[in-house]
């Protein structure tokens, strides 16, 4: 899927979901400054922009952050500036225009976040468990692919 909508916003599935293993793929068209998306997880109602969820960011050199959006807390962002647990390790992110992996293993009210076969954050006890699962839109035109869901 292709997107290079000026807009802001997200997609998401129909579902919730609880104990999974989710793989996504991005790219970004080109070099852009600012370029940010993610991945949205355990949405929580209602349907706004931005919704309370914990976000996998795939933000230029910041793949892999973590951020408790709009009321979303786990015990890693919980009084942190602006709710975001930042990845543990240097970037592990690919060039613009080469395709990044992103691996997302979320047990009980844990998380686990993968960016291209590396370990970069973990969260716990996060303050709910179940949600629906989105992708984010900032404005910028970035492409994803390969995304399937795995449920424990």
């Amino acid at each position: 899927m292709n997107f290079s909508t000026k807009q802001v916003g997200y997609f998401y599935t129909t579902k919730d979901y609880s104990n999974f293993k989710l793989h996504a793929e991005w790219s970004w068209f080109k070099r852009q400054e600012n370029a940010n998306s993610g991945i949205l997880l355990f949405i929580q109602n209602p349907d706004i922009v931005w919704p309370e969820c914990i976000q996998v960011n795939y933000k230029e050199n910041h793949a892999g952050d973590l951020i408790g959006m709009n009321g979303a807390k786990s015990s890693e962002t919980i009084g942190k500036p602006n709710d975001i647990e930042p990845k543990h390790l240097s970037s592990s992110e690919k060039p613009t225009g080469e395709w990044n992996e992103c691996d997302v293993i979320a047990r009980g009210d844990s998380l686990e976040v993968y960016i291209n076969g590396i370990l970069q954050n973990k969260a716990a006890h996060i303050n709910f468990t179940r949600g629906k699962i989105g992708f984010q839109l900032e404005g910028k035109p970035v492409k994803f692919r390969n995304m399937c869901l795995l449920k424990f």
